[in-house]
Formats: structure tokens, sequence, C-alpha cells
């Protein structure tokens, strides 16, 4: 266990398994990542809704940033 929160962002490209009771998934960078739900509610819940937002980043068009929006803020 760790006091530090985990964060990560949710992409487009994410993949998904669902694995009782971890919610396993594949980020950007291919590495897999587990996690573990004690309530199976929660587990359900979080995984329609991860599902979801990757969903609406892939229908949504991207833009194109503006110089003041830079990743180095």
């Amino acid at each position: 266990m760790s006091t530090t929160n985990f964060v990560e962002s949710i992409t487009s490209d994410m993949q998904f398994q669902l694995q009782e009771p971890y919610l396993l998934y594949k980020n950007h960078a291919g590495e897999i990542i587990g996690s573990w739900f004690y309530e199976h509610g929660d587990l359900r819940r979080i995984t329609k809704r991860m599902q979801t937002i990757v969903l609406k980043q892939v229908s949504t068009p991207k833009r194109q940033r503006c110089a003041s929006e830079s990743e180095t803020k």
C-alpha cells in the first residue's frame, strides 16, 4: 500500500479487461496495470465509466492545440 495516489490519463488507445476482482488495462505506453476492487459494484461501475470515457474520446474529433496549451505546464 502507498499513501501516494496513482494518477493516469484515460486515453482513447487504452484497452480494458475485467478479471474480477481486478480491472486490467493497457495504457498508451503498453504497460499493463491492474486495479483491485473490494466491492463488486464499484468494480463494475468504474469499468463502465472508464469504457464510456474512452468511447467518447474515440468519437470526438481531435482539435489542434494553441501555442499557449503546451504540455509543459
